[in-house]
């Protein structure tokens, strides 16, 4: 599901901007979990860095810098991988 659409379209971005967020409740918690027992000594530094790798994989990061051509999606929408959320061109390279 997506949680939160942080652009609009024409909007510029750059390389690594968080676009949006999918629902990830569940993985934060988990984060959170993982680093309490870290800090106890309870899990692995693997356990904790997997956790982080999950929450990560919910950001949706922009490839490249450039402008937001279109938004394919709405807050609450259901998504998979194969799901297109967003474009974004370098209207620079284009002339």
């Amino acid at each position: 599901m997506v949680a939160k659409v942080n652009v609009l379209e024409g909007q510029h971005v750059e390389k690594g901007d968080v676009l949006m967020e999918l629902n990830s409740q569940a993985a934060e918690q988990e984060v959170g979990r993982q680093e309490k027992l870290y800090a106890q000594q309870n899990t692995s530094l693997k356990n904790l860095q997997e956790a982080e790798a999950q929450l990560a994989l919910l950001r949706v990061t922009a490839p490249l810098s450039g402008t937001v051509a279109r938004v394919n999606v709405k807050p609450g929408q259901a998504v998979d991988l194969t799901t297109v959320v967003a474009e974004v061109m370098d209207l620079s390279r284009l002339a």
